[in-house]
This record gives structure tokens, sequence and C-alpha cells, in this order.
């Protein structure tokens, strides 16, 4: 089994952080403005570049400033991958989703079936997106996700976003 360098690992972090947050400040201050993100996002062909900037400040300005600063988002790095993915599954849109990922008709998605499905559409690391929608989605930790569980996790991101109600503590 081979050995994990951590130091190895901080590096690759560190230059997928620095190559992202540089893709975003198009004007290279060290500070993402809400309208780059909106942007960014809508220069990769996103049909709602609104909801993933929300999302990703939701996530990242914790200070609500509207703005992000490099080492609020090195500080959350790792909360970026979820909201990509949360905005991946969103676009499916929650009445076909179930269908997509259950494979064996229960009405209900396994961590094997939604790695499979990510893996089929193409995406790089469909293991680490699989467990890392799973465990967010499967409130009740009983191994599966339902549509209810699906759609009340949308219900509140959704709501969130929009200023309706406060985030959980």
């Amino acid at each position: 089994m081979a050995s994990v360098n951590n130091y190895e690992i901080s590096n690759v972090v560190e230059e997928q952080v620095q190559n992202f947050f540089s893709k975003l400040d198009k004007d290279d201050n060290g500070v993402l403005t809400y309208k780059e993100c909106i942007n960014y996002w809508r220069s990769q062909g996103v049909q709602d570049p609104e909801y993933i900037t929300n999302v990703i400040f939701f996530q990242y300005d914790k200070n609500r400033t509207k703005t992000i600063s490099e080492s609020e988002f090195r500080h959350e790095v790792a909360r970026l991958r979820k909201a990509i993915a949360y905005y991946q599954i969103r676009q499916l849109n929650l009445a076909t989703f179930l269908s997509k990922f259950d494979k064996n008709y229960d009405a209900k998605i396994t961590l094997d079936e939604l790695e499979n499905e990510f893996n089929r559409v193409g995406y790089q690391d469909p293991k680490g997106v699989a467990r890392c929608v799973f465990y967010t989605l499967d409130k009740n930790k009983d191994g599966s996700v339902t549509m209810d569980e699906i759609s009340n996790h949308f219900k509140r991101i959704d709501e969130i976003s929009m200023g309706t109600s406060e985030p959980q503590q």
C-alpha cells in the first residue's frame, strides 16, 4: 500500500485553490466579488449562475460582505466541492433525480448507485463526489437517500440563499 505524503497533498490542494481562485478573481486583487463569481459561472455556460454564486457566498463569505478574500476561501475550500455537487444535482431536475440514480427502482438511492451514476457521466472523482453528496443528503443515516430527503435539503438551501431562513448552527 502506497504511503500518503501530507506535504505533497498540501501542495496539490494549494495549487488547485490558487488556480481556481485566480480564475474567478479577474482583477487579481485577492478578493472575489459577487459579480466576478456570477460572471465566471456565466462564462462557463452555467444555466443559473446566481444560484451557484449564492451557494458559494453562503459557504465562504462568513462576514457577509458580498466579497470573499483568498484567506476566507482557503479556510473553507473543502466545502466548494459540496457546492458544485449540489448545483449539479439540482440541475438534474429533482423530479427525475431519483429515477436517474435509483437503478433497482426501490425509490431510494444508495451510495453505490450514486457513485455509479457520477462515474457513468464522467466525473473525475465519482467516489468523492458521491460520498460528499450522499452523506449530506442521508439525514437519517439509514444508508439510503429518499426523494423527501433530497427535496428537504434543496428547499433549505433555496430558503437560505434567498434570505428567507437562517442557516442552522
